[in-house]
């Protein structure tokens, strides 16, 4: 009626259960893998809780390998990432259109104000 079980045997149900539990509750802590360990630098974090509405914030700009591009030519396509947004040159985006993006920046344009995106801060260190 009831099978005998080793201790080893529930040690090890017991730890790969922990290990589920665990690995869980670290998935469900962080919202976004790729956010800084700084905690100076968590204001590049983009929750819905902290940005403000209709504030675009600038996550990441993706660049394809260098010297090749879709058409055969040596031109670079950069997108880009705007608050959890993929967007190419030319496409719009919360009202501006993206009519620049560089290694580093965004340029957008409404019909009457442009905004620079920056992709880091000022307050990032190099160390020689």
């Amino acid at each position: 009626m009831f099978k005998v079980v080793s201790k080893k045997q529930v040690f090890s149900q017991l730890s790969l259960a922990l290990v589920i539990a665990s690995s869980c509750a670290v998935a469900n802590a962080s919202s976004d893998p790729t956010r800084p360990l700084v905690a100076g630098l968590a204001s590049a974090n983009v929750d819905s809780a902290t940005r403000k509405p209709g504030e675009l914030v600038l996550q990441s700009i993706i660049s394809p390998s260098a010297g090749t591009s879709p058409q055969g030519g040596s031109a670079v396509q950069h997108k880009a990432i705007i608050s959890g947004q993929l967007v190419s040159l030319g496409e719009q985006v919360d009202g501006y259109q993206v009519i620049d993006i560089s290694e580093r920046q965004v340029v957008l344009q409404s019909e009457d104000k442009s905004k620079e995106l920056v992709l880091f801060s000022r307050s990032v260190v190099t160390y020689k």
